[in-house]
C-alpha cells in the first residue's frame, strides 16, 4: 500500500497544524472529541469509512470536521461569521487536498459535498462536514506481505470424486454418471398383452406416477 490510513491521518494533522485559523486537531468523530479531550476551538477533526477495494486503488469516504465556539446571545452574535469562516476552512482543506502535488502522491478526489452543522451540547458549536470520496493509490503486489507458512505459489488440486451409480430395486438396470453431473433417467416402453396377444404399447416417463388405461 503506498499510503496507509495512518499515514493519511499524519497529512491531515499536518495541514491542521499549519492552517492559521485551526487550533487542535483530532482523529475521530467530533462527538468523540469533544468527548474525549479537552478541545481548544477552532477545532478540525477527520475520520473515514470503507467504502470497497479495488486492483490498484483503495476508496474510501473521508469525512473532514471543521467546529468553532459561537455566541447565541443576540448582542454578541456571531453564528454567521463562525459558520462563515469553518466553511472557508473546509474550503483550504478542500483545495490542498485536490490540487497540491503532495496529495496527487497519496490519492484523487472523486466527488465532495460540505454540509453545515449546529452542535448545543457541552459546547455551543457550529461548523460543517466536509465528506470526500476519496481513492488512495494503492497496489495489488502479494510480495513481502506478512505471511508466515503460507505457500501463495502452490495452486489447490481440487478432490476427484468417483463416480455414482444408479440401479433400480431389483438391479435390472445400471448405469454411471461422473460426481457433480446430472443424469437424465431414459424413458420406458411397457408392452400390455390381453390373454396372450399384445393389445397396446406405451412410453412412460420413470418414476412419474402415470395412469395406465388397458382398451380391452
Amino acid at each position: 500500500m503506498k499510503k496507509t490510513i495512518n499515514q493519511l491521518n499524519k497529512e491531515l494533522e499536518a495541514i491542521a497544524d499549519a492552517h492559521l485559523m485551526v487550533n487542535s486537531y483530532f482523529w475521530g468523530d467530533f462527538l468523540t472529541a469533544i468527548n474525549s479531550s479537552v478541545v481548544k476551538y477552532p477545532l478540525m477533526c477527520c475520520y473515514y469509512t470503507g467504502n470497497g477495494m479495488s486492483r490498484v486503488t483503495t476508496p474510501i469516504n473521508l469525512f473532514v470536521v471543521i467546529a468553532d465556539k459561537y455566541f447565541k446571545t443576540q448582542r454578541e452574535g456571531n453564528l454567521n461569521d463562525t459558520e462563515s469562516d469553518t466553511m472557508q476552512v473546509a474550503r483550504d482543506v478542500f483545495n490542498v487536498i485536490n490540487k497540491t502535488p503532495r496529495w496527487q502522491t497519496i490519492g484523487k478526489v472523486n466527488s465532495a459535498t460540505f454540509n453545515k452543522f449546529q452542535e448545543k451540547g457541552a459546547d455551543e458549536t457550529a461548523g460543517g462536514v466536509l465528506q470526500i470520496s476519496f481513492t488512495l493509490y494503492d497496489n495489488e503486489s502479494v510480495c513481502d506481505l506478512p505471511l508466515q507458512g503460507y505457500d501463495i505459489d502452490s495452486p489447490i488440486v481440487p478432490t476427484v470424486c468417483a463416480d455414482v451409480l444408479i440401479l433400480n430395486s431389483d438391479g435390472s438396470f445400471s448405469a454411471e454418471s461422473a460426481s457433480g453431473s446430472t443424469y437424465t433417467l431414459p424413458d420406458e416402453t411397457i408392452n400390455v398383452y390381453v390373454n396372450g396377444d399384445l393389445n397396446q404399447s406405451t412410453t412412460y416417463i420413470p418414476l412419474s406416477n402415470q395412469t395406465i388405461n388397458i382398451n380391452a
